[in-house]
């Protein structure tokens, strides 16, 4: 295990164990994408962004609950504004676990701007959209994540599987550029950007290992419905580039990155 742990057992600012307890109830909506899963690794990374970005523990432990509760709520759609719907149902929820006001606001504030990039009022606002999209839209997970999701949303589904995949990535590699982050975080942006970017290459020369992923993502979203970690935990390689792929997705749902993620940040 890497060296980066987060301290979910001081709650002294946050009662973040009961916020772990509440959002468990995300699984009953069967979104293999938007599971627990999801939603812890959104926090890990959040507190991450902020604990390299030389905030102290408080506003890491703020960053971590931001990202718990960032799509609680949350529609099997692109269409819909879950993200401030989110961020209501947060406040409700932090306001009953008798949270500090300005916490709760600032949380509601990370998981309401956490779709587009805006004007960020401090490290912690920024934090649950860095996490979403440079560690869940980027890096090799996206590969599982994003045919999987395809699979689940018909509203962004074309004539084909492939053309449905590669049309969805396309688009979302038309964001997230390494420009818009903090510069201390670029090449770590620039390098989760490589997996997408080849892998949607691969779908459009037909290659062989990248039809396969994208089909059996697709086929987990539409009809399996298996969890993100079950999924690519047994998903089984046909050559030797859809095993480093997946083991590049089970070393980072593992929490085997951290270290080397942090010596691209440049303090």
């Amino acid at each position: 295990m890497d060296k980066f742990q987060f301290d979910t057992e001081n709650d002294s600012v946050i009662p973040v164990a009961k916020i772990e307890g509440i959002i468990r109830q995300c699984d009953n909506r069967k979104d293999p994408v938007h599971d627990t899963g999801h939603l812890k690794r959104v926090a890990r990374g959040a507190a991450w962004f902020v604990k390299m970005s030389g905030c102290d523990k408080e506003e890491q432990q703020v960053a971590y609950a931001a990202g718990l509760l960032h799509d609680f709520v949350r529609p099997k759609s692109e269409i819909i504004d879950h993200a401030a719907s989110s961020a209501a149902a947060a406040r409700k929820i932090l306001k009953r676990l008798h949270v500090k006001k300005d916490i709760i606001e600032d949380i509601a504030a990370a998981i309401s701007d956490h779709r587009e990039k805006t004007k960020w009022n401090s490290v912690v606002h920024q934090s649950v959209y860095f996490a979403d999209k440079v560690f869940e839209l980027l890096g090799a997970i996206v590969l599982f994540r994003g045919c999987t999701w395809v699979g689940e949303c018909r509203h962004v589904q074309k004539y084909t599987v492939l053309d449905s995949v590669s049309s969805w990535f396309s688009r979302r590699l038309k964001h997230y550029m390494p420009s818009e982050f903090p510069k201390q975080f670029r090449g770590l942006v620039k390098s989760q950007r490589t997996w997408p970017t080849f892998f949607v290459n691969a779908v459009k020369s037909d290659e062989k290992w990248a039809m396969y992923l994208a089909a059996a993502g697709f086929r987990n979203g539409a009809i399996d419905k298996l969890s993100l970690d079950k999924f690519i935990h047994q998903f089984k390689p046909i050559t030797k580039q859809d095993a480093i792929v997946r083991d590049e997705a089970i070393a980072y749902i593992s929490g085997k990155k951290w270290d080397e993620w942090t010596k691209f940040v440049r303090f």
